[in-house]
């Protein structure tokens, strides 16, 4: 069963890495789809042989620190050779319009970027990009994701597996370039929000204090993207089946995450309570992606799916499988209304919604192997 799941995981990131790879290279070469297979090739093949690579737990880490100079080193290029207003995607120009409007004291959700599109992210994700704005770099938000992720996994190279296929993985999917280029910031606020996961895994559930502080932190990450209550379902569902949570303390971290998760919304309720209902994030989101029975369809799928959590490590991969078909649904509905072609190359798929799921895979794959997986059970 072990295997199924590593082998769900690869051929899910490989699937991720394809799909960019053909769309971007498409721009510059009629070879894409021939270089996209290449690339996807030698993932796999690293990943199928990598221990014959590299065995030495010194050099291992000095790729990791290695890798996260290159992906700095591509921050400074991408800042000074690809100026943002050139290209077709507007993350960047979401994030400052609605904190111009914010700062100029008018509501924020009424901002739209330069294509027009309104702010559809909740207010704590403005809020985690607010340093970088006020820097003037949010590419560097985008490489924080990366360089925080790789940056733990150097501190832990004994006891975590297939470190060098996560590497390479991470230096050869075109994703990771799209997002720095962008500077979107889905694999940085997914990666926060695993990690915030990992810690109430090895959180004393006793300690009430810790626990409480906890659940107000998953509430505040919780008011970025609407999607990650589909993690929040697998690990808090999956502890009540699994007897590491009473229903009492489920009553109370749901109470504390809705607190953290309110909190975010309150100068907007004090300040702009007519607004706030006329132009919100949910109508936002919910006017532009599916139709709410799709919505009611990921839920019961992540329900399901959650019952099948029997370790630690299962968490991680549930939380991205589910967070994967509730794209690929998604993906589907555009492509059903579209066609495929527009749907890939056009603009009917926002593709980069895939990389919700890739921190929790990757992360699963680092950490399931047998003497880690006991640790964690």
């Amino acid at each position: 069963m072990r295997d199924k799941k590593k082998n769900t995981s690869l051929v899910i990131l490989l699937f991720i890495s394809f799909i960019f790879a053909v769309k971007y290279i498409n721009k510059a070469t009629d070879y894409a789809l021939l270089i996209s297979v290449f690339i996807i090739l030698l993932q796999f093949l690293i990943y199928k042989y990598e221990t014959k690579i590299l065995k030495s737990t010194k050099w291992i880490s000095v790729f990791c620190y290695s890798t996260i100079l290159l992906l700095f080193i591509v921050v400074i290029l991408t800042r000074f050779k690809i100026p943002v207003e050139t290209l077709n995607i507007d993350r960047y120009s979401v994030i400052t319009s609605f904190i111009d409007e914010a700062l100029k004291g008018n509501y924020p959700y009424y901002a739209q970027s330069v294509h027009g599109n309104y702010p559809g992210p909740m207010p704590f994700y403005f809020l985690i990009a607010f340093p970088f704005y006020l820097i003037g770099e949010l590419c560097l938000l985008s490489f924080f994701g990366f360089g925080l992720f790789i940056f733990l996994v150097s501190k832990k190279t004994e006891e975590y597996g297939h470190i060098k296929f996560f590497l390479f993985y991470i230096l050869t999917s075109f994703y990771v370039y799209w997002e720095i280029a962008t500077r979107s910031n889905i694999f940085t606020i997914s990666v926060l929000i695993m990690l915030s996961m990992n810690y109430y895994i090895n959180l004393n559930k006793e300690s009430k204090l810790k626990l409480y502080l906890f659940a107000l932190i998953a509430g505040l990450l919780l008011s970025t993207r609407s999607v990650y209550i589909i993690v929040y379902i697998v690990f808090f569902f999956s502890d009540i089946l699994n007897k590491k949570l009473n229903f009492k303390q489920l009553l109370i971290i749901g109470c504390f995450v809705f607190i953290g998760f309110s909190l975010t919304f309150l100068p907007i309720l004090i300040f702009f309570r007519t607004e706030f209902f006329i132009m919100n994030p949910f109508t936002i989101q919910s006017s532009f992606i599916v139709p709410q029975i799709y919505v009611l369809a990921f839920l019961l799928v992540t329900t399901l799916l959650t019952f099948t959590v029997k370790t630690n490590s299962d968490k991680f991969f549930i939380s991205g499988l589910s967070l994967f078909i509730s794209i690929f649904i998604y993906a589907c509905y555009a492509v059903f209304d579209n066609g495929l072609h527009a749907a890939i190359f056009g603009n009917s798929i926002d593709i980069s919604y895939f990389i919700f799921c890739v921190p929790f895979l990757l992360y699963f794959l680092l950490i399931d192997k047998p003497t880690v997986n006991k640790k964690l059970t």
